[in-house]
Protein backbone atom coordinates (compact mmCIF):
# COMPACT_ATOMS: atom_id res chain seq x y z
CA UNK A 1 0.00 0.00 0.00
CA UNK A 2 2.87 2.43 0.57
CA UNK A 3 1.02 4.36 3.11
CA UNK A 4 2.45 5.69 6.60
CA UNK A 5 -0.81 6.71 8.41
CA UNK A 6 -2.38 8.16 12.25
CA UNK A 7 -5.90 8.14 13.50
CA UNK A 8 -7.89 11.25 13.57
CA UNK A 9 -10.75 9.59 15.80
CA UNK A 10 -13.97 10.45 14.33
CA UNK A 11 -13.11 11.29 11.16
CA UNK A 12 -10.46 8.92 9.71
CA UNK A 13 -6.96 8.29 8.91
CA UNK A 14 -4.47 11.12 7.70
CA UNK A 15 -1.57 10.00 5.40
CA UNK A 16 1.94 11.00 7.12
CA UNK A 17 3.62 9.77 4.39
CA UNK A 18 3.00 8.08 0.50
CA UNK A 19 5.92 5.93 -0.95
CA UNK A 20 7.17 6.48 -3.95
CA UNK A 21 5.75 3.52 -7.15
CA UNK A 22 3.53 2.14 -4.92
CA UNK A 23 -0.83 1.57 -5.39
CA UNK A 24 -1.67 4.55 -3.15
CA UNK A 25 1.15 6.98 -5.13
CA UNK A 26 -0.11 5.97 -8.63
CA UNK A 27 -3.66 6.85 -7.50
CA UNK A 28 -2.68 10.06 -6.18
CA UNK A 29 -2.91 10.03 -2.79
CA UNK A 30 -0.73 12.41 -0.81
CA UNK A 31 0.93 13.26 2.64
CA UNK A 32 -1.90 15.43 3.99
CA UNK A 33 -4.93 13.97 3.01
CA UNK A 34 -7.53 12.28 5.31
CA UNK A 35 -9.29 9.22 3.98
CA UNK A 36 -12.52 9.52 5.53
CA UNK A 37 -13.82 6.15 3.29
CA UNK A 38 -11.86 2.96 2.38
CA UNK A 39 -14.21 0.55 0.68
CA UNK A 40 -17.60 0.88 3.04
CA UNK A 41 -15.85 1.72 6.14
CA UNK A 42 -16.59 5.25 7.21
CA UNK A 43 -14.00 7.11 9.11
CA UNK A 44 -11.44 4.17 9.37
CA UNK A 45 -8.48 3.82 11.16
CA UNK A 46 -4.74 2.82 9.88
CA UNK A 47 -5.87 -0.79 10.83
CA UNK A 48 -9.14 -0.55 9.22
CA UNK A 49 -7.62 0.88 5.82
CA UNK A 50 -4.57 -1.81 5.57
CA UNK A 51 -7.63 -4.76 6.38
CA UNK A 52 -9.75 -3.37 3.54
CA UNK A 53 -6.76 -3.31 1.62
CA UNK A 54 -5.88 -6.61 2.31
CA UNK A 55 -9.56 -7.84 2.18
CA UNK A 56 -9.98 -6.41 -1.12
CA UNK A 57 -9.64 -9.33 -4.40
CA UNK A 58 -6.33 -9.10 -5.99
CA UNK A 59 -6.19 -7.15 -9.45
CA UNK A 60 -8.59 -4.84 -8.24
CA UNK A 61 -8.80 -1.18 -7.30
CA UNK A 62 -10.34 -0.42 -4.13
CA UNK A 63 -12.48 2.82 -3.62
CA UNK A 64 -11.06 5.53 -1.04
CA UNK A 65 -12.61 8.97 -0.17
CA UNK A 66 -10.27 11.18 0.63
CA UNK A 67 -10.06 15.11 1.98
CA UNK A 68 -7.45 17.33 0.63
CA UNK A 69 -8.06 20.80 2.17
CA UNK A 70 -11.79 21.77 1.02
CA UNK A 71 -12.25 19.69 -1.40
CA UNK A 72 -13.24 16.19 -1.65
CA UNK A 73 -12.00 13.17 -4.08
CA UNK A 74 -13.05 9.80 -4.23
CA UNK A 75 -9.45 7.39 -5.49
CA UNK A 76 -9.34 3.79 -7.18
CA UNK A 77 -6.56 2.51 -5.44
CA UNK A 78 -5.00 -0.73 -6.40
CA UNK A 79 -2.47 -2.50 -9.11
Amino acid sequence: LGLTLRALPGMGSEVIRVAPLTAAHRAGVEAGDLITVAGEIPAPTPAQVRDAFAAHPEGQGLLVAVTRGTSHRVLVVGP
